[in-house]
């Protein structure tokens, strides 16, 4: 029986209900990235009466999720690399959506910012890995396309944070919890917004790690298994497909390094040929979405 690497593994599985459970699972993931992100406009309109907050204040609850998204995105890539895409999406996930429902039970506009940023150490994760959570379990060839789908689900959050915002707002539920608390509709729109994020923490927990991850981390049987969870989703029988896979080794001194001596030296690598053509034009395409969103963001009256 000849060798074959992930690639051909899965061109010779096929493309089928298992990749599109991946794309949804994905989708869902990357959607929440968005709302979770979007749905701060409304919450500083809505508590600008409620906390009489200053523009400073309302600027610093505006950037307090982004600090913790930069802060934390240099750390879960290694983590990524080191246990694995779901164990990392799966737990950032959790913490994502743990610290935004606190969020939306907090009683002022510093304790607001504070879990914000908290929620932000957290989203890096799930909005940096969901693509490549997506495209490790695609070959080559069907890598393009499959990104190109999961990037709706970006439009998808654009047009449903407005609608949730569009059904609860304007309706003024409030809940009387005490003299002095009183849940708004701000706060029910904050946990509307996570529902994407619950979808995807739910559908994630069913899917198996990454054929890719777990061949480079030297887990045959599990790369295996994961190859044949594919299969089966596709309704196709492991033993009539003769697939053997080729051992992958990882290239890294992850085995003789520390954590901080493979984290700079993992960086520094993306800065040497072949990657940094393709890892500088990645940033400049980044920097440039985020700054057309930033300066679309400063037009809004706070």
């Amino acid at each position: 029986m000849p060798e074959s690497d992930i690639d051909t593994a899965l061109l010779t599985i096929g493309y089928g209900c298992g990749q599109l459970i991946i794309l949804a699972v994905s989708f869902a993931t990357t959607m929440f990235s968005v709302t979770e992100s979007m749905g701060i406009g409304y919450v500083i309109v809505r508590t600008s009466c409620e906390w009489s907050t200053s523009r400073e204040e309302k600027t610093f609850m505006a950037s307090a999720l982004l600090g913790g998204m930069v802060a934390s995105g240099f750390f879960l890539g290694f983590l990524a690399d080191r246990y694995g895409r779901k164990f990392t999406i799966r737990a950032s996930l959790v913490g994502a959506l743990i610290f935004s429902f606190v969020t939306a039970l907090m009683p002022n506009q510093y304790a607001f910012s504070t879990t914000r940023i908290v929620v932000g150490l957290f989203l890096s994760g799930s909005a940096s890995l969901a693509i490549g959570f997506l495209i490790e379990f695609h070959a080559p060839r069907w890598r393009p396309k499959v990104s190109m789908l999961v990037s709706f689900a970006v439009g998808f959050a654009l047009v449903s944070c407005p609608l949730f915002a569009m059904m609860l707002l304007p309706q003024n539920v409030s809940v009387k919890v005490t003299d002095n608390y009183v849940l708004q509709d701000w706060r029910f729109l904050v946990m509307t917004l996570a529902l994407p994020g619950i979808v995807a923490l739910i559908s994630i927990s069913f899917v198996p790690e990454t054929p890719y991850f777990l061949l480079s981390a030297g887990r045959m049987e599990e790369a295996i298994e994961s190859l044949k969870w594919v299969a089966k989703m596709n309704g196709k029988m492991w033993d009539d497909l003769k697939i053997e896979l080729t051992p992958l080794h990882r290239d890294t001194l992850l085995e003789n390094m520390s954590v901080c001596k493979e984290l700079f030296y993992e960086t520094f690598r993306l800065f040497r040929p072949p990657f940094t053509c393709r890892f500088v034009g990645c940033l400049l395409i980044l920097f440039g979405v985020f700054f057309k969103l930033i300066k679309r963001w400063s037009l809004f009256p706070f």
